[in-house]
């Protein structure tokens, strides 16, 4: 197991959530994946690791993960849900692509800064976002 996931492991174990065999091999894929997978992919990946995972680990895992925080959910147009490793502090925005699906992910200061100034501006005091952005990648131009 990575750190990162050791470290997951050790606040799971302290909030007293169960933590079986294809938990932790679900935990292990979305964690070291630089995709965003969604479910299925996730309890394949998963099984190859060791035991085979149902469907209904995998849901009942992946809930669990994403309300603890420890895990973020993704909804983009193609209406499946998709799911991410996104550390403590880190925050990136994303590109996606409305053809293949590829998805990019991005950060950029002057956003940033800007989203700041336009929720001043209306009275906000901002606590979040999701920013995505849809178009065509450049292999799906071609």
């Amino acid at each position: 197991m990575t750190r990162a996931v050791d470290e997951i492991v050790s606040q799971l174990k302290a909030r007293q959530k169960r933590l079986t065999p294809q938990r932790l091999n679900i935990l292990s894929v979305v964690v070291d994946s630089t995709e965003h997978l969604d479910i299925e992919q996730i309890r394949q990946r998963a099984s190859r690791l060791g035991d085979p995972v149902s469907s209904a680990t995998a849901y009942r895992t992946m809930r669990m993960l994403v309300d603890e925080g420890i895990i973020k959910e993704r909804h983009f147009k193609e209406g499946v849900a998709r799911y991410e490793y996104v550390e403590s502090g880190e925050h990136h925005d994303h590109l996606i692509c409305t053809q293949c699906g590829r998805v990019t992910e991005f950060t950029n200061d002057t956003i940033e800064e800007l989203q700041l100034v336009i929720a001043a501006k209306h009275g906000y005091r901002m606590t979040g976002h999701k920013h995505e952005i849809y178009g065509l990648c450049a292999r799906c131009q071609e």
